[in-house]
């Protein structure tokens, strides 16, 4: 089995559908993040509990995993209805593309 760390940072989509799945995902997905966290190797979004949310982010998950399969994604559930948090992560050139490619909240740095 391949190490997603060496998996070339290439979506899967054509330009128009990748135009179209950017603002789908910063209107559906990032906006309703309350704040963000650079990692090492990602970002790390987090959100309030809700199961909407939750549904929203596995969703996500669920398309991203078949056009970006270069993603090491992560959804945490803090303690009791704590936060959750969804952490995008991978190779080198993960975070720019996280951070350009995605059109992630103007938040991150």
């Amino acid at each position: 089995m391949s190490d997603n760390n060496e998996l070339p940072i290439a979506c899967k989509l054509s330009e128009r559908e990748l135009v179209l799945r950017r603002q789908e995902i910063d209107e559906s997905v990032f906006q309703d993040a309350e704040q963000v966290e650079e990692l090492a190797d990602g970002y790390a979004f987090k959100y309030t509990y809700d199961a909407a949310i939750v549904a929203k982010l596995a969703d996500f998950i669920a398309v991203e995993r078949r056009c970006c399969p270069f993603f090491t994604f992560e959804l945490i559930f803090e303690q009791g209805e704590g936060p959750l948090w969804l952490r995008l992560r991978g190779g080198e050139g993960v975070k720019e593309f996280i951070r350009d490619g995605l059109n992630a909240p103007g938040r991150m740095a």
